[in-house]
């Protein structure tokens, strides 16, 4: 009865760290991962997560890369 009601969205984001404020040495790896998120195979990825054959995350990024 409520399945798809756009209220229901719950968006996940990525946010880097300024590394001039929070310098780390996990860094260059966290801003790999995001850049894969973000791209075209990440999107893929995640479109096609699926546990009982039902796709669990719907991928949103606006303009994959």
């Amino acid at each position: 009865m409520i399945e798809g009601d756009p209220l229901l969205i719950n968006r996940y984001d990525v946010i880097e760290l300024n590394p001039d404020k929070h310098p780390g040495p996990r860094l260059a790896a966290a801003h790999r991962l995001a850049e894969w998120l973000a791209s075209a195979a990440g999107q893929k990825a995640i479109g096609d997560y699926r546990v009982d054959g039902e796709q669990l995350f719907h991928p949103s990024a606006a303009q994959p890369r």
